[in-house]
């Protein structure tokens, strides 16, 4: 098992939240953090749902964003379709994200 912690510029940020690296968490340990393949991830569109990896300072969880956007640069804008539980504080469903492939968990593209 990895720590996804390990995966983060200075073991992740305090008071906010940090996006985990999913391509890095599947090469560091693939059978355990599984992903979303290349195909799966250049299907997403506007209205598709992607998974990403949230780091909170009180503790790690999934959750799954509705992509409104993908912009010239590759770069993906969604709103947060999940309520988190170990970011209440810090982040509410229906807030906007901005992201990259890298940080796609899984699809439904």
């Amino acid at each position: 098992m990895i720590n996804i912690r390990s995966l983060l510029p200075n073991g992740g940020s305090k008071g906010s939240f940090t996006l985990v690296d999913a391509v890095a968490g599947n090469a560091a340990d693939p059978h355990f953090f599984r992903i979303a393949s290349p195909a799966q991830k250049e299907r997403i569109a506007p209205g598709h749902l992607v998974k990403l990896g949230f780091i909170f300072p009180a503790g790690e969880e999934r959750l799954w964003a509705k992509v409104t956007a993908i912009a010239e640069d590759g770069t993906l804008t969604a709103t947060l379709d999940s309520e988190p539980m170990f970011g209440a504080r810090i982040l509410k469903q229906g807030a906007e994200l901005s992201f990259e492939l890298k940080h796609v968990i899984d699809t439904n593209a």
